[in-house]
């Protein structure tokens, strides 16, 4: 359920952080989990001198969204990943982030970003956005890891969706969250297996991508995994209540 709560209330808890980048000109978002509350609230970004162009777009208030601090920007027409390297380190420092789940996706540019100003221990972990599984990480690559993980979207959804429908997760008000939510279209292959459809989604879906990984890498990390037949039964997720 969606509620409004202060983030400070959340400093020096386990985080386990999920980032969806975008393109040079789209949203990129970055969803933080905390499991000890099961409290989650996300941040976005878009390039400054597109919020107008945007707005138009997509039929949504860009501008407004900036004013009222539901949405960041970075200068120019195009996202700086600097920006978003930033702010996981600020978020790093003050929580306590076991994980950072990511797709291979222009993460070489946040990287870069991160040696740039001489982060190299964040505990960064591969999550595909496919059907396919991610190669093991190994148990040292994580903070506080249990066991090697293997991390695949369909179960993430799963993971995110049961907490949606069982009411065990509260998300903080945002009404970028909330218009990706609503934007947000899955589908399935063969076996049931679910995923996030972008190129069917009606508009930006990076914010619940992001919370996916999110939630998908807490509970890959901290509870026993079940067979993906016990989920695919549950009704497909429109929106955050």
């Amino acid at each position: 359920m969606e509620k409004e709560f202060s983030i400070e209330e959340l400093k020096g808890l386990d985080c386990y952080l999920g980032i969806d980048l975008s393109g040079t000109r789209d949203l990129s978002s970055a969803a933080a989990y905390f499991p000890e509350v099961k409290k989650l609230f996300v941040r976005s970004w878009v390039p400054a001198d597109t919020l107008d162009e945007k707005t138009i777009a997509d039929r949504v208030p860009y501008r407004t969204w900036v004013e009222q601090k539901h949405l960041e920007t970075t200068p120019g027409k195009t996202i700086r990943y600097s920006f978003i390297a930033q702010a996981l380190v600020e978020m790093n420092d003050m929580f306590n982030v076991l994980g950072i789940a990511f797709d291979e996706y222009r993460i070489k540019y946040l990287e870069q970003e991160l040696h740039d100003i001489g982060v190299v221990d964040l505990p960064l972990v591969k999550h595909p956005q496919g059907f396919r599984r991610s190669a093991k990480v190994p148990e040292k690559d994580i903070k506080q890891g249990k066991e090697d993980l293997q991390l695949w979207m369909p179960q993430s959804v799963n993971n995110f969706e049961s907490l949606i429908v069982d009411e065990e997760i509260i998300i903080k008000k945002n009404p970028v969250v909330a218009w990706a939510a609503s934007c947000t279209v899955l589908e399935a292959d063969a076996q049931g297996n679910r995923k996030f459809a972008k190129h069917k989604s009606t508009g930006r879906i990076d914010p619940m991508v992001a919370a996916a990984e999110a939630i998908g890498l807490v509970t890959e990390m901290f509870v026993p995994r079940g067979n993906i037949d016990d989920f695919i039964n549950k009704p497909i997720m429109v929106g955050v209540r």
